[in-house]
């Protein structure tokens, strides 16, 4: 028994310099992914197809990956991981490719495709790396480390986007920029490396292996429980939020013309903030619970859009909606990580997880083309980007104050203050919501 518990312990320590591989992945090339995609003369629209796509595919691979896994999780992990490296290598072809012929609509969608390849990796090892984890932490330490393991890969994705963000302004500078993308994503593939050998380290308990209890997707949508409430409450929410979350960085690099450097500080000030709120976050949830999390992310996210509209300087972007929207995703990420492991028994949890996903995944999917659309499509006569983020905080507004209550606490925790939302009155809505974490956190 203490040997496994010490292999767990060494395991979750090798989990953490896994993340980093996977988050340097992810800074070097995921972030760099729209950027190339308007590069390459592309839209608005092929902005939001992408997350449509992601929003779509990746949770139906999860719903495949979660009836493939077998007995070994962590082979079936470690098998989609190298394939997520390989796949990469198309991209470091096509920035290649365009530096040498210059761009065209087939490496646009030969981009999208390859992305899109893979989030569908991605998506199908989520459930497998998901269950094997659950194996590995203490339930009584999930929050704890989730937290934990969050800062330290955030850290080091914030780090290699920053970096990646002055090397395209240097290449830019310097005329090759699709060289610059290129270097991104070698820099990329080495990270996908990293995690795929990192993986191979972990341990992977004896007891995870068993092959889970199959739930048919018609009885997950009969539920008429507290998960059930929850699942409807995030596909709202996801259709919501992307509405605008996608055009942010439409917004910035083409509305206020912003360098990739200028750009890229202001939207990774938001993940800077996130690291540093999550260990607040983490005492929020010992005191209040998975549950609370949720909502007070759902009201800040209903304000974040708001928020955007006031300010053209980046120093102003960075300090106002990017540490409001820091610390929404902060308690959002762990507020559905612990909700998720508590509301779902071990044996149901790859078939749930991959249910949740494909049904929020709709709403992504959903907001994603709406956004899209209404942005190429409104009258230039006004100010397109004011409406969209208008329409999506409204949304968000009506998901925070309607759905999102009707979830319960799994467990008996603290009942939150109260608090005051006015969606008309940002800065109003904003000093209210100071006062309120002062609360909390007393």
């Amino acid at each position: 028994m203490l040997v496994e518990k010490n292999k767990k312990e060494i395991s979750l320590g090798t989990s953490v310099k896994e993340g980093a591989g996977s988050s340097l992945a992810v800074g070097f090339g995921d972030s760099s992914i729209t950027p190339l995609t308007l590069a390459l003369n592309g839209t608005s629209l092929h902005i939001g197809i992408i997350n449509a796509l992601s929003g779509l595919l990746n949770p139906l691979a999860q719903l495949w990956g979660s009836r493939q896994e077998g007995k070994s999780k962590k082979s079936f992990v470690r098998k989609f991981s190298l394939l997520q490296a390989i796949f990469v290598l198309p991209l470091i072809a096509i920035c290649l490719y365009a530096f040498k012929y210059g761009p065209s609509s087939w490496l646009l969608y030969s981009t999208i495709i390859t992305y899109t390849i893979l989030l569908i990796l991605s998506g199908a090892l989520y459930p497998a790396w998901f269950s094997w984890m659950g194996y590995l932490v203490d339930e009584k330490e999930r929050g704890k480390y989730f937290s934990r393991r969050g800062a330290l890969i955030g850290a080091v994705g914030l780090a290699a986007t920053i970096l990646g963000a002055f090397i395209l302004d240097e290449f830019k500078l310097a005329g090759y920029l699709m060289i610059g993308f290129g270097v991104l994503f070698v820099a990329a593939e080495i990270g996908r490396l990293t995690s795929f050998y990192f993986l191979g380290r972990q341990y992977e308990p004896k007891n995870s292996k068993q092959i889970e209890k199959r739930l048919s997707f018609v009885s997950f949508i009969k539920q008429r429980n507290n998960l059930s409430k929850f699942t409807l409450s995030l596909t709202l929410f996801n259709f919501a939020l992307m509405i605008a979350s996608p055009f942010f960085a439409v917004y910035l690099l083409q509305g206020l013309n912003f360098s990739y450097t200028t750009y890229t500080l202001v939207m990774m000030s938001g993940t800077l903030f996130y690291l540093l709120f999550l260990p607040i976050v983490g005492k929020i949830s010992d005191r209040y619970g998975s549950t609370n999390l949720i909502k007070i992310a759902s009201i800040l996210f209903a304000l974040g859009p708001i928020l955007w509209l006031p300010f053209r300087n980046p120093l102003a972007l960075i300090l106002i909606p990017q540490l409001v929207n820091g610390l929404a995703n902060a308690t959002l990420s762990v507020g559905i990580t612990s909700f998720t492991y508590e509301a779902i028994p071990k044996e149901k949890r790859g078939d749930s997880i991959a249910y949740i996903n494909i049904l929020s995944g709709l709403g992504v999917l959903v907001g994603s083309l709406i956004g899209g659309i209404l942005l190429i499509y409104l009258p230039k006569s006004i100010n397109v980007f004011f409406t969209v983020f208008i329409i999506s905080a409204i949304a968000r507004g009506i998901v925070a104050l309607v759905f999102v209550p009707r979830i319960k606490e799994e467990k008996k925790v603290r009942s939150l203050p109260p608090v005051s939302f006015n969606v008309l009155h940002p800065l109003r809505a904003l000093h209210m919501d100071i006062g309120f974490f002062r609360q909390i956190l007393k």
